[in-house]
């Protein structure tokens, strides 16, 4: 036994265990609490979407249908087709964390090109879900050459659960995404929005699966509290930290760093340069490389200073 019970009689000793018994009592109520929450929300969020593709599609068969609505009703279906696959991403990474099967896959990554992507792609699927109104803003650094090592797939699907989040819950505003280099070594990546906010009570809570800030919002915007559980997961992942600051009826920021190399290291590291499956900036890349070295051994060998 520990010194620091030795010296307890046996009434406070029983008294401490049926504590202890209540906090895992209370501890295991709360689990299953969230866990049934959690399926609930995954036969609602499952179901919207699946209701509006049926819906959507049955109204294609009507021949009457000009065409504006025809292309309406195709976004449509697209739009929510796109959403239930990106429900169903978040239950199986989920499954993949609870038994430890994620892997990590390193590749060069465009910063620019990644976050460009996601911002046409957010900018018409805000308005599909009725938020058409919030301005969507994209910050990137002005200098440099945004290329670094990540994983790819990882990456977007952290930048696309803060997105999604800060849709789910601004109603009115902006959001703003980007990055900017913290130093030489590290890159900060952020999300800011207009919205609701969160409480500094539940700043730990939400990034436990299952947890959402409220559970009673409504049940159009709770989605399955699995969202930032994963992206802080896969920040971890990749070497980094996540965290946030908010105010309630303000908005709310999440932000993250990663580790960051250059895309010289990069090329020095993987050795890989032949590789016919390289990107096309990748091999743009090498190319002005190779070229400035052989010109710098031509300018060498006539002793001519380079410029």
């Amino acid at each position: 036994m520990d010194d620091k019970y030795k010296n307890l009689s046996t009434e406070e000793l029983i008294k401490r265990l049926k504590h202890t018994e209540k906090k895992l009592v209370e501890s295991s109520n709360e689990s299953e609490r969230l866990k049934s929450l959690f399926l609930a929300n995954i036969s609602h969020e499952i179901r919207t979407p699946m209701n509006a593709i049926l819906g959507f599609s049955g109204l294609l068969k009507n021949e009457n249908i000009s065409e504006e609505e025809k292309q309406l009703f195709i976004d449509g279906i697209t739009d929510s087709t796109n959403k239930l696959l990106h429900i169903i991403d978040n239950i199986l990474e989920t499954a993949k964390i609870e038994s430890k099967e994620i892997t990590i896959k390193e590749e060069a990554c465009n910063i620019d090109e990644l976050l460009q992507q996601l911002f046409c792609s957010y900018n018409k699927h805000k308005g599909n879900i009725g938020k058409g109104h919030i301005e969507l803003r994209f910050r990137k650094e002005a200098n440099g050459h945004p290329v670094f090592l990540t994983d790819i797939s990882k990456l977007n699907q952290i930048l696309s659960n803060l997105i999604d989040n800060a849709l789910k819950f601004t109603n009115h505003g902006h959001i703003e995404f980007g990055y900017e280099f913290i130093d030489d070594n590290n890159i900060l990546f952020f999300v800011k929005d207009t919205g609701i906010g969160i409480p500094i009570d539940k700043y730990n809570d939400i990034f436990e699966k299952f947890n959402q800030v409220n559970s009673t919002y409504s049940m159009k915007n709770t989605g399955l509290g699995v969202g930032l559980s994963i992206s802080n997961f896969f920040v971890q992942q990749l070497g980094g930290s996540m965290g946030l600051r908010s105010t309630v009826n303000k908005g709310t920021e999440f932000y993250f760093s990663l580790p960051f190399i250059a895309a010289e290291e990069i090329l020095v590291h993987n050795n890989e340069t032949e590789d016919e499956k390289s990107p096309v900036w990748i091999k743009q890349f090498l190319n002005q490389s190779n070229q400035k070295t052989k010109e710098r051994e031509i300018l060498s060998k006539y002793k001519i200073k380079a410029l």
